[in-house]
């Protein structure tokens, strides 16, 4: 046997060293003591940075620190076998011996990082072929991969139980990137194209179910969003190279490619450049109702900031107070945006505000109508009966013509006496209330009809007594429908603090009023047609008597006593336009106004006030 060497021993040192560099060290190569330049473990990596989705790197990894593991071992074993032979043969023994132990230890750590290595390299390699694969590999908590297809590489979960785990990430292969694609070879069809990227197709190239207008031009291709079963589906667009505005698009289904049209997205680009340019686009381009933007039924007014029309339903929050069912017109200027409201049944009552929409800013609706300058910021308050109390013709009135209404209408109520809790809410003795101050008897009688389920009276009887009638400009006046046949109509002197007759009653209410409060202007309006005088009875007030008497003395009486008392009286009897021919078309019940009869009424009132102050 040929004796061992110290020689000996520092070469198989030095072999071990190089193993151990080969699983271990980061650099791509390493150098043995030979010369030889080998690739390590980290330069495997290097070249197939792929892994996760191609398992040949992690191959390569635990082959090759298997590979190192098994030589670190066998040089292990080598060097102990050489370093007894020294131990038996050499004249040094104890010296050789210490050398040999020690390039045994050497080769052991080495062993030990191969294995270390091998280890890290098969977990790295650690990609499942499927979900439940890898969860039963790992324990709750842990992560794995799950080897994915086509544009995605890899997906990775946690383990929650045996049974259960939870996608946390994936990871995209060269197919999932976005990345230029290269030129697209002649003959081929745009179809197969489901990568996600860019492609170039030359002028010159035949490619096949590109639009026709493509044809003979040189192109860009783009394919978004490639998902889907084996990428199914994309958004593909196509774009004539130098010319970027002639464009089409497409959704693609790869599993029926002749059912999905390219669609035009401006193939020509001088439709912007020179036909807008020159005011081409003429309204006999356009939809007949290019700028309507449909019905709104709920919702808020302060919301339609969009430029075009709307038809409003009546009552929708943020219109202007009175309007009814009407259109608006929104014009957009930056964040200043101007909305213009028509009623749909009198397009001539309108009002404009503006809104900004960077805060948002509403500014207060003002009336258009010019009348309107006469009454901004003035109060009118409404007296009446149910006419009054159940209708919104005093919100339609400021509406039309500007100000800010004050209803209190008291349903069953009169202009004279009454034998019951209404006669509280009689013209006479509310005159007299608000002269004194003392709303007591009406805020009883309120409470009583209120629980009585009558009607709200609570409500109007409360603004009754909070209204300060110093600040309030006009008064319009609206009894004697009640009247009729319940009052005796008395002579024009009646003057009584009882409201014994109905000429008696309103003298004595104005003398109030006006002695209280004498910047008042009062508007008295008469009663309006009935067609029936109790419900369903169809006697209509023009032919029939009611106890005696007919609806049209009330109405003279009304007229009479605000002339002598220089007041103004709007005789709704007479110039209504209510009548026997049309009643069922302004009256709901032949005595209450429907919506049309409301309008009616507060286009009568609205022009009045405007005519006679």
């Amino acid at each position: 046997m040929t004796a061992i060497t110290l020689q000996d021993l520092s070469n198989a040192k030095l072999d071990v060293d190089h193993i151990a560099d080969l699983a271990t060290s980061s650099a791509l190569t390493a150098v043995d003591r030979k010369g030889n330049v080998k690739r390590t473990v980290a330069g495997a990596l290097a070249e197939f940075p792929n892994a996760a989705a191609h398992h040949d790197a992690a191959a390569l990894q635990a082959q090759a620190a298997q590979i190192a593991a098994t030589s670190a071992a066998q040089s292990k074993t080598i060097v102990e076998a050489r370093a007894a032979e020294a131990l038996a043969s050499s004249n040094s023994a104890s010296t050789n011996a210490a050398i040999s132990v020690g390039a045994a230890a050497t080769a052991t750590t080495a062993k030990t990082q191969a294995e270390a290595a091998r280890d890290a390299a098969i977990i790295g390699s650690g990609v499942y072929a499927t979900e439940a694969a890898g969860r039963a590999a790992v324990s709750d908590g842990q992560a794995f991969k799950v080897q994915g297809s086509g544009a995605v590489a890899a997906y990775e979960y946690r383990r929650t139980n045996s049974t259960t785990s939870v996608l946390i990430a994936s990871y995209p292969s060269t197919d999932g990137v976005w990345q230029y694609r290269g030129e697209i070879a002649s003959g081929t069809s745009v179809n197969s194209l489901t990568r996600a990227g860019t492609y170039y197709g030359a002028a010159a190239s035949t490619i096949n179910d590109k639009p026709a207008v493509f044809a003979g031009l040189a192109f860009q291709f783009f394919v978004y969003d490639s998902f889907g079963v084996n990428s199914r589906f994309q958004l593909q667009e196509i774009r004539q190279w130098g010319v970027p505005s002639n464009v089409m698009y497409r959704w693609f289904d790869s599993s029926a490619p002749t059912a999905n049209p390219w669609v035009d997205g401006t193939r020509d680009g001088s439709i912007v450049s020179a036909k807008l340019a020159a005011k081409a686009v003429t309204a006999a381009k356009l939809a007949d109702d290019f700028s309507y933007r449909g019905q709104v039924s709920s919702g808020s007014v302060d919301d339609l900031v969009l430029a075009g029309s709307y038809l409003i339903n009546a009552g929708l929050a943020g219109a202007p107070i009175g309007s009814t069912t009407g259109y608006l017109r929104v014009s957009v200027h930056g964040f200043f945006v101007t909305q213009e409201y028509f009623n749909y049944q009198a397009p001539d009552i309108q009002w404009i505000r503006y809104v900004r929409t960077d805060g948002p800013t509403y500014g207060a609706w003002v009336s258009r109508n010019p009348d309107s300058r006469v009454f901004v910021g003035k109060k009118i308050a409404f007296l009446g009966d149910s006419i009054t109390m159940n209708g919104d013709y005093p919100s339609q009135v400021v509406g039309r013509i500007g100000g800010t209404a004050i209803k209190l209408g008291f349903g069953g109520s009169r202009m004279a006496a009454h034998a019951t809790y209404y006669n509280d809410f009689s013209f006479y003795k509310i005159a007299a209330a608000i002269a004194t101050g003392n709303y007591s008897a009406q805020t009883a009688s309120a409470a009583y009809l209120t629980g009585q389920a009558i009607a709200d009276y609570n409500t109007p009887a409360a603004l009754l007594a909070s209204t300060n009638w110093a600040t309030v400009d006009y008064l319009v006046v609206a009894y004697g429908t009640n009247d009729w046949g319940n009052s005796p109509i008395g002579a024009d002197s009646d003057n009584s603090s009882a409201g014994a007759s109905f000429k008696g009653a309103m003298n004595y209410g104005i003398q109030t009023l006006l002695t209280a409060y004498p910047n008042i202007k009062i508007l008295f309006a008469t009663p309006m047609f009935r067609s029936r005088q109790t419900a369903g009875d169809g006697l209509n007030s023009d032919d029939n008597l009611y106890l005696g008497t007919t609806l049209l003395s009330y109405v003279d009486a009304i007229i009479a006593i605000a002339n002598r008392n220089h007041l103004p009286a709007l005789d709704l009897y007479r110039e209504g336009a209510v009548n026997k021919w049309n009643s069922s078309t302004y009256l709901l019940d032949g005595l209450h106004p429907n919506t049309a009869g409301y309008q009616l009424l507060a286009g009568k009132v609205s022009a009045a006030l405007a005519a006679k102050f």
